[in-house]
């Protein structure tokens, strides 16, 4: 055979880069030049090691919204439940005309759909949640009947979807999410009017088995509870109890049950889902509404839930997601006399609550929000049984070129040239790029930067 001199490079130690300026200044990319529509800064929520990175982004005014879209097929739709998946696609199910249709708006903004789930009855047909497993199954749950009963399937990957299983009936709401491995975790509410526990939790093993229910509240629990699961598959339960306010549990991946801890305490109740939302660093964030005032509470792995913070007066209906920076972003409506409208607030880290901005003057929005893994904001909006779709405003055009000269210490025969990024807000397919040019006076190298990586990517060229 023919021997071959291949040209590697070895990634750099610890995958440690030191970065030539941005630690210099605060405000200022010293021993760097800028040029391009874009604008660029020196920022410090997305960053690979110290304490600041260029962020290079399509200037826009706060909140950056697009023009609401709406498809003629949208009309007589209404109570739509999201996820995203790993590519930057929105799932969508929601009722329309006596069926469940499925929604589909692929990372280009091409929508298709909607595909019936479910066949025509006389009785409503309401979503209760989508969740995304770690295999890439799509699990769906919905409430359908007069009595009315908790409905389950799954979208195949040939795209069909499985025949839809019993739950539970008797039922008032519930809500569901999914692990890694493709197990299903239902929260619900069994209506037993006082006479026995209402709020239950069933998992559905990767199987298809359904296990046995478990109760979790203490005979007064009531509808709009909510679960979610962490990276490492633990599982997280917040429901309300009318006599004693909002209660937490956890399940282990093992199968070990936490405490019950008590988030919230008062005499009543909400018409509005609890939302729980897991940060970066595994810490935990509650969102409730009692009665028409926004609050959260904030768990640290290891620490109690913190005192209950009022976010917003007069409000109700809110709908929250984190993206990969740990901002969080909040839809919420309002009915009352002044104020009555769709709002959109967000929470940055050691910045807080931004002001609510007036997206509509509905009240009857009840809106839901996604944020991909890319960083790209989904809302879904609704005026009566008509539905609207808003997403980030992209770049209009244009292009932003980041430049800096090194030298090279001559005895440095293999040089290699390293890098981490992340393409937030640019998932693949919509139409925005990046590329790192590398010149050394004759030739030079071009490395696409690819933006479906998760975190910060390491990039790396030789010299």
């Amino acid at each position: 055979t023919t021997d071959q001199n291949l040209d590697f490079y070895l990634r750099p130690l610890d995958d440690v880069v030191v970065n030539g300026g941005f630690e210099d200044s605060p405000a200022a990319f010293t021993g760097w030049t800028y040029s391009g529509a874009l604008s660029a800064t020196v920022a410090t929520a997305v960053r690979h090691t110290g304490n600041q990175a260029a962020l290079i982004e399509s200037p826009c005014e706060h909140p950056c919204l697009s023009q609401p879209e709406k498809r003629p097929i949208w009309e007589n739709t209404s109570h739509p439940v999201v996820a995203t998946d790993a590519i930057g696609g929105l799932h969508v199910l929601a009722s329309h005309m006596g069926v469940l249709g499925y929604h589909y708006r692929a990372p280009d903004g091409v929508w298709s759909g909607p595909e019936p789930v479910t066949t025509p009855t006389p009785d409503s047909q309401i979503a209760q949640g989508l969740a995304i497993d770690g295999q890439g199954t799509l699990h769906a749950l919905w409430q359908s009947g007069s009595e009315p009963e908790l409905y389950y399937s799954q979208l195949r990957r040939d795209g069909d979807w499985t025949p839809a299983e019993l739950v539970h009936a008797g039922t008032d709401g519930g809500d569901i999410a999914a692990d890694s491995r493709g197990g299903a975790h239902v929260i619900m509410r069994c209506l037993n009017w006082g006479l026995g526990p209402e709020v239950y939790y069933v998992e559905r093993l990767p199987s298809g088995v359904w296990l046995k229910l478990r109760p979790l509240d203490a005979r007064d629990g009531y509808t709009n509870s909510t679960v979610a699961v962490d990276r490492s598959d633990n599982i997280h339960f917040l429901w309300q109890e009318v006599r004693r306010g909002i209660f937490y549990q956890s399940r282990s991946r093992t199968g070990a049950w936490g405490l019950k801890e008590q988030v919230f305490e008062d005499v009543g109740y909400t018409y509005d889902r609890l939302r729980l939302l897991i940060g970066p660093r595994d810490e935990l964030m509650a969102f409730w509404n009692w009665p028409n005032t926004e609050y959260s509470s904030v768990k640290i792995p290891g620490a109690q839930w913190s005192a209950p913070e009022i976010i917003l007066d007069l409000m109700h209906g809110a709908t929250v997601d984190m993206d990969p920076d740990g901002v969080i972003h909040m839809l919420t409506t309002s009915g009352s006399t002044g104020v009555t409208g769709t709002y959109y607030l967000r929470f940055e880290p050691g910045a807080g609550w931004s002001e609510p901005v007036k997206l509509n003057d509905s009240q009857h929005a009840y809106p839901v929000l996604a944020v991909d893994r890319f960083g790209v904001l989904h809302a879904l909006l609704m005026d009566w049984a008509d539905m609207t779709y808003m997403t980030q405003q992209g770049a209009a055009g244009g292009e932003g070129i980041l430049r800096q000269s090194i030298a090279i210490p001559a005895d440095h025969q293999q040089t290699t040239l390293a890098f981490k990024y992340n393409l937030r807000g640019a998932p693949p397919g919509a139409g925005s790029s990046a590329v790192a040019r590398v010149t050394d006076g004759e030739t030079t190298t071009e490395i696409a930067l690819r933006g479906d990586s998760e975190g910060m990517t390491l990039g790396w060229a030789g010299l």
